[in-house]
């Protein structure tokens, strides 16, 4: 469905228009059970989606400039990202700095290191590094994105970077270890 139409439909008859939306759903459950959630998860972001585009684009006025299922699918996707963070601060996950940890293009990431047995052991780091271990970890930001946020040349200089800030880290950690045994 077009992007005129369909806000056009929003305005006269808004339960066609969302119910169309409702029946593209495939597409929020599948993305939301490949990203730690379930059936329920899927439909409690979709019933607050529906009620997210309703409010942006008949009552703010908002553009629609992709079609309403991508669109859709967008908030759907950004209710999930930021529902699962708040429950990895509930859970306080941490990163494991002393087996360090391989990356891979795919992988989920399911730690974060803000919690606070890790935050002295950050403050030591400074501002760079912590701003790195805290875009790709706790923001879940591409290392892309980071290299770009942070000033570096390329990709391969954030990874590098990264990779010397979790060195530093684990030895830090040693380093503590080892002041509490003497």
């Amino acid at each position: 469905m077009k992007a005129e139409l369909f806000i056009q439909q929003l305005g006269s008859k808004p339960n066609k228009a969302l119910f169309y939306l409702y029946r593209k759903r495939k597409s929020v459950v599948s993305w939301i059970l490949k990203n730690s959630g379930n059936k329920e998860d899927a439909e409690d972001a979709m019933q607050e989606a529906l009620c997210i585009l309703y409010d942006n684009l008949i009552h703010k006025n908002q553009k629609l400039y992709t079609s309403p299922e991508q669109y859709f699918l967008g908030i759907c996707k950004n209710l999930w990202w930021t529902r699962l963070r708040q429950i990895k601060k509930e859970t306080n996950h941490r990163v494991n700095i002393n087996t360090g940890y391989q990356e891979s293009e795919n992988e989920t990431y399911e730690t974060t290191f803000l919690d606070l047995e890790a935050q002295p052991i950050l403050d030591e780091l400074g501002d760079k590094c912590q701003k790195l271990l805290q875009y790709f970890y706790y923001e879940r930001l591409s290392i892309q994105l980071i290299a770009e946020k942070l000033n570096f040349r390329n990709e391969k200089v954030a990874k590098a970077m990264k990779y010397k800030c979790l060195e530093k880290a684990r030895l830090l950690v040693f380093k503590n270890k080892e002041d509490e045994r003497d």
